[in-house]
Protein backbone atom coordinates (compact mmCIF):
# COMPACT_ATOMS: atom_id res chain seq x y z
CA UNK A 1 0.00 0.00 0.00
CA UNK A 2 1.22 3.75 -0.83
CA UNK A 3 1.37 5.99 1.81
CA UNK A 4 0.15 9.33 0.42
CA UNK A 5 -0.06 11.18 3.67
CA UNK A 6 2.26 11.84 6.55
CA UNK A 7 -0.19 13.84 8.85
CA UNK A 8 -2.26 11.92 10.90
CA UNK A 9 -5.58 14.21 12.02
CA UNK A 10 -7.05 13.12 15.06
CA UNK A 11 -10.64 12.84 14.06
CA UNK A 12 -9.52 9.97 11.24
CA UNK A 13 -6.62 8.35 12.61
CA UNK A 14 -7.73 5.18 13.49
CA UNK A 15 -9.79 5.05 10.71
CA UNK A 16 -7.22 5.86 7.06
CA UNK A 17 -5.23 3.29 6.42
CA UNK A 18 -1.89 5.33 6.28
CA UNK A 19 -2.34 5.03 10.23
CA UNK A 20 -4.96 3.20 11.53
CA UNK A 21 -2.82 -0.08 12.27
CA UNK A 22 -0.08 1.84 14.68
CA UNK A 23 -2.48 3.46 15.85
CA UNK A 24 -4.25 0.79 17.34
CA UNK A 25 -1.12 -0.89 18.44
CA UNK A 26 -0.41 2.30 20.42
CA UNK A 27 2.55 2.63 17.89
CA UNK A 28 3.47 6.19 19.19
CA UNK A 29 6.41 8.13 19.75
CA UNK A 30 8.39 11.63 20.13
CA UNK A 31 9.78 13.25 17.14
CA UNK A 32 12.76 15.59 18.22
CA UNK A 33 13.07 18.11 15.73
CA UNK A 34 14.27 21.97 15.17
CA UNK A 35 11.87 22.99 12.69
CA UNK A 36 9.31 21.81 10.02
CA UNK A 37 7.92 22.99 6.96
CA UNK A 38 4.65 23.74 5.89
CA UNK A 39 2.92 25.24 2.70
CA UNK A 40 1.14 28.58 3.21
CA UNK A 41 -1.80 28.89 0.84
CA UNK A 42 -2.44 32.84 2.04
CA UNK A 43 -1.03 33.68 -1.50
CA UNK A 44 -2.87 30.85 -3.86
CA UNK A 45 0.53 29.20 -3.84
CA UNK A 46 2.14 26.50 -1.98
CA UNK A 47 4.98 28.99 -0.46
CA UNK A 48 7.17 26.69 1.89
CA UNK A 49 6.76 28.40 5.88
CA UNK A 50 9.27 26.86 8.39
CA UNK A 51 7.76 26.35 11.63
CA UNK A 52 9.94 26.64 14.66
CA UNK A 53 10.11 27.79 18.75
CA UNK A 54 10.68 31.22 18.94
CA UNK A 55 13.78 30.74 21.38
CA UNK A 56 15.38 28.13 18.78
CA UNK A 57 14.98 25.19 20.95
CA UNK A 58 14.49 21.70 19.64
CA UNK A 59 10.70 20.64 20.45
CA UNK A 60 9.00 17.41 20.40
CA UNK A 61 6.41 16.16 17.36
CA UNK A 62 4.17 13.89 17.94
CA UNK A 63 4.59 10.72 16.11
CA UNK A 64 3.28 7.10 14.66
CA UNK A 65 5.45 4.73 13.85
CA UNK A 66 5.39 1.66 11.93
CA UNK A 67 7.44 -1.01 10.22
Amino acid sequence: MARHTYNARSETVASKPSFRDAWRHGQRCIIPAEAFFEPDWRSSKAVPTRIARADGEPMGIAGLWSW
